[in-house]
């Protein structure tokens, strides 16, 4: 129920519903897999089979007067099934100095999902092919150097498939997209590890029609739907580093750091279908402390501090600076057989965070609880 009220404290409007919703899943999966040892060359390959069977729905009720009335422009039944075949080859190879592995999967998809209410039926069928590679090579006994390409798919969750609404309150809702397509993405990455302790990658990761849930706020009804959607693209261009080894015997530290720029494109359909980017650069910091606080062990803690002051996720830009700390302790008794573990989120209070969307005609945000 959603109450509204002027600034005097006067009641000026209220609205309510209740909504009922079922989901029943059926996940199949079965894989087998071969490794041997062919020219010299050690060999893996096999095949798989995934399946999903998933009946879902939700009924919607008007209860504004009192009773719950049914409301089947809101309501809906949506079946899914989803069959995925794949298969795959990985070639690797060891030297001195030099290790090389190629690997290629093949993966064929058919979808079917029907909105019964709406009496819309989507189908996706399609194979596609995910090859991988890997080379590194090590000079004397502190240093090696890496180089690695993958391409790989993301596809959407089945409830993001759902086309019915889940309404938050009468003027705000999340909508499906039984359209979705899967995310294609291709990465390489170049990489450098000195004494295993201290490590540099450089990298570009790129996802064709990547799936996010985009907000869009229609300024003539005043309400705001938020969709999942194909991005046209979302990638990233990264400088990391990372570090990790003992500072004391006590102490074990691991240090992540990230400069990186995100950009993505989308449609703007509430605007005209315009094409909008969003991007930023920005950094990521990241320092974990586990802690050995008693000399026989059985006392420990650990303590993470993170820091990055812009993100952004679809259209969504992070309006301020994410940072936080927190703290775990353990301890354990007879031998092992008993521990007791204490954890402590954003001691700072900090992860609550303002999110906003504002481009063109559109201007709406949110808090989030990262």
């Amino acid at each position: 129920m959603t109450q509204y009220f002027s600034n005097s404290g006067d009641l000026l409007n209220d609205n309510s519903f209740y909504t009922v919703s079922n989901q029943n899943t059926d996940i199949y999966t079965g894989q087998i897999d071969f490794t041997s040892t062919i020219a010299g060359l050690a060999s893996e390959y096999g095949a798989k089979y995934s399946g999903i069977d998933s009946q879902s729905g939700l009924d919607f009720f008007d209860t504004n007067t009192g009773n719950r009335n049914f409301v089947d422009a809101f309501s809906d039944e949506f079946d899914y099934n989803e069959n995925i075949f794949s298969g795959y080859v990985s070639l690797s190879k060891d030297w001195d100095t030099w290790s090389i592995k190629g690997g290629l999967r093949g993966e064929y998809t058919d979808i079917e999902g029907q909105s019964n209410s709406l009496g819309v039926v989507n189908t996706q069928e399609y194979f596609e092919l995910f090859p991988t590679f890997y080379l590194m090579h090590t000079v004397g006994e502190n240093h090696s150097f890496g180089l690695d390409y993958s391409r790989r798919i993301t596809r959407p969750r089945f409830q993001s498939l759902n086309p019915y609404r889940y309404f938050l309150n009468e003027n705000n809702f999340q909508l499906g997209n039984p359209n979705l397509q899967p995310g294609i993405a291709n990465k390489i990455s170049l990489n450098y590890t000195y004494k295993n302790k201290l490590s540099f990658d450089v990298y570009w990761d790129r996802t064709d029609d990547a799936n996010a849930i985009l907000p869009f706020q229609n300024n003539e009804n005043r309400t705001l739907r938020s969709i999942t959607d194909n991005l046209r693209y979302d990638q990233q261009f990264s400088f990391d580093v990372s570090y990790y080894d003992y500072i004391k015997d006590w102490w074990y530290l691991y240090f992540y750091g990230s400069v990186f720029k995100l950009e993505n494109e989308f449609v703007a359909y509430e605007s005209g279908n315009q094409i909008v980017q969003n991007e930023t650069t920005s950094v990521y910091l990241s320092a974990s402390n586990f802690l050995t606080i008693s000399k026989d062990g059985t006392f420990t803690g650990n303590l993470t501090a993170t820091y990055s002051p812009d993100f952004i996720a679809g259209s969504y830009d992070f309006d301020e600076a994410q940072y936080g700390i927190s703290l775990g302790l353990r301890k354990t008794f007879y031998d092992d057989r008993l521990s007791v573990t204490v954890n402590v989120e954003d001691l700072l209070d900090s992860y609550n965070i303002p999110l906003s969307s504002n481009y063109l005609n559109q201007d709406n945000s949110f808090f989030c609880d990262a």
